[in-house]
């Protein structure tokens, strides 16, 4: 899945041999979020700034 905020731009996908998402593209590639989907989002909005509950607009 590719992820932009801006002129940042990342990619995040399912490594199956790691049985979680990694970073696939972008200043953190290789680094493991977490399996679940949700906390995942969440690891991901972080990286872009974003808090809880907040919009990227």
């Amino acid at each position: 899945m590719r992820v932009r905020r801006g002129e940042d731009t990342r990619r995040v996908r399912w490594a199956e041999d790691a049985g979680t998402f990694v970073w696939s593209f972008g200043p953190d590639k290789g680094e493991k979020l977490a399996a679940d989907p949700e906390w995942a989002a969440d690891q991901v909005a972080s990286a872009f700034g974003i808090g809880p509950g907040r919009e990227s607009r």
